[in-house]
């Protein structure tokens, strides 16, 4: 989830950006605005696996997080109990764009 996750997030960012016509905003407001939708993302794609996992995994997903921090074995651990969790990303990642360009939309 970390290697292709990190360049499905920098592809959404920059992406959602472009879109959103925010090439031209301080490097700082980028930051904030890609900080933003890498928390939203990473939210969502948790949620999403937690859905699929049965109510036994979930509750040892949830046991796991609460002793464990590091990314890497958090990204193993989901990789062994939801081996469709690409596409779910790809899933999540698609619907996060385009539920922020609908929502920029409202807004203008």
């Amino acid at each position: 989830m970390v290697k292709k996750d990190d360049q499905q997030n920098d592809n959404l960012k920059n992406d959602v950006l472009a879109q959103l016509g925010l090439g031209n905003i301080s490097d700082e407001k980028k930051a904030e605005i890609i900080s933003k939708i890498s928390e939203l993302a990473q939210k969502r794609i948790i949620l999403r696996v937690t859905e699929e996992m049965s109510e036994d995994q979930r509750e040892n997903f949830e046991k796991f997080l609460e002793t464990e921090e590091d990314p890497a074995k958090i990204e193993n651990y989901i990789r062994e109990n939801i081996p469709n969790i690409d596409s779910i990303i790809e899933e999540e990642m698609s619907l996060l764009k385009n539920d922020v360009l609908s929502q920029m939309k409202e807004i203008d």
